[in-house]
């Protein structure tokens, strides 16, 4: 589905961050730009026994990783609904 690989722009800590989607290997990365001096980190959201979470591709320290992640799935679950689509969307974590 073309929603799920489109470049967006969310907002986060009252600024904008583009977010881009990307398959890696077969796994679903986010990379996340901050239009300022912060590095680019690449995100993805993995399962254990407990649920759902996000963790950064390599460790960067970055403690809002889950913040972003729960941002992407709201996204996604309103264009998911503004388009009145129910199909395969990341369920809420």
């Amino acid at each position: 589905m073309a929603l799920y690989n489109q470049s967006f722009n969310l907002n986060f800590q009252n600024s904008t961050i583009l977010v881009t989607p990307h398959f890696v290997s077969g796994r679903k990365v986010f990379n996340i730009s901050f239009g300022n001096a912060q590095p680019e980190i690449v995100i993805t959201r993995k399962k254990d026994e407990g649920g759902f979470y996000w963790v950064p591709v390599s460790n960067t320290g970055f403690k809002d990783v889950e913040q972003i992640g729960r941002c992407i799935v709201e996204y996604f679950n309103m264009r998911s609904n503004q388009a009145g689509s129910h199909a395969a969307r990341p369920k809420n974590n």
